[in-house]
């Protein structure tokens, strides 16, 4: 499969996108996926699921399908789980991951959370699926489905106009090979240590328009690193439209609908500024999200 080949050698040319994967556009929308001390902070029972699909038009491309539950078990105590599927070319990752908060309430309205996680990660690669004109010994071999732990932490502080956070969503970093005859024919990195901090807040504008800025860095021991900036409006709490930078990877348009109190849906498309737009017209992702609420005024229900 000449396509899945090229793949590989673009990832290898782009080293930053693939140390960074699996990369969805809707993580500002979905707090846990980056810091398991969010587990709880939107005060009710909140599931979200996502799809994405990058390298559109491109055989093998990736795919990501994230779903994220978490809740609040009393004041304090809060819990979550993240479960995740990656597919890219002959590259299978499947993750599940629960979290565990605890939470602080430092005055009316400021709030302070730990976050924890411990999951596994299961691999696989399905190197005889590749197409070559020989046979070839490298291609012949598929890694079975292993598994790997890993473990997280964060810390997240909010009020209702503002949030920190910080966190390493894995921290450790994990190879996997694929052998023949006792040679290493791959390499991959299945997770890399990669510390996150964010932030961003609401600005009223007026009665119907909310202003929401905000910004991500990743950054790896390797000092590799990638910044995200957002930004984002909201009309009447309802419908909201915002644009996202990554640096030096794509610009990244959004659009959303909050129903009621309970459901929500997003669609983004990202444009690639990397050299992946030789191959591709961009990136499409859906979000949806549901939560259950005892009441409808909580301590901060919608922006974060």
């Amino acid at each position: 499969m000449k396509r899945i080949i090229q793949i590989f050698c673009f990832m290898m040319a782009l080293p930053t996108m693939a140390q960074f994967s699996p990369q969805y556009n809707s993580y500002m929308l979905n707090g846990l996926a980056i810091n398991p001390a969010y587990a709880g902070t939107r005060e009710c029972l909140s599931a979200i699921g996502i799809h994405s699909s990058q390298w559109t038009g491109f055989k093998g491309a990736p795919t990501t399908d994230f779903l994220s539950v978490h809740s609040p078990l009393n004041n304090q105590h809060s819990v979550g789980i993240n479960i995740f599927s990656d597919i890219i070319g002959v590259q299978n990752q499947i993750g599940i991951f629960p979290s565990y908060a605890y939470n602080l309430k430092l005055t009316k309205t400021q709030r302070l959370s730990f976050g924890i996680d411990a999951g596994v990660n299961f691999f696989s690669v399905r190197n005889s699926d590749v197409q070559t004109n020989t046979v070839d010994a490298a291609f012949q071999e598929n890694v079975q489905m292993k598994s790997v732990p890993n473990i997280g932490a964060g810390l997240y502080y909010y009020t209702k106009s503002y949030y920190v956070g910080f966190s390493a969503p894995k921290l450790f970093s994990n190879q996997l090979s694929s052998s023949v005859v006792g040679s290493d024919i791959f390499q991959f990195d299945i997770n890399r240590t990669v510390f996150m901090l964010t932030s961003g807040g609401i600005i009223k504008i007026n009665k119907d328009i909310s202003w929401k800025p905000s910004f991500l860095i990743k950054a790896m021991i390797s000092n590799a690193y990638q910044i995200d900036l957002n930004t984002s409006f909201y009309y009447i709490e309802r419908l909201w439209a915002g644009v996202s930078y990554r640096h030096k990877d794509a610009i990244v348009g959004l659009v959303g609908f909050r129903f009621n109190s309970k459901f929500d849906i997003g669609y983004s498309y990202g444009y690639p500024l990397s050299d992946i737009v030789r191959i591709s017209s961009g990136s499409h992702e859906i979000m949806v999200r549901f939560e259950l609420r005892k009441k409808v005024d909580t301590f901060n229900p919608r922006y974060f």
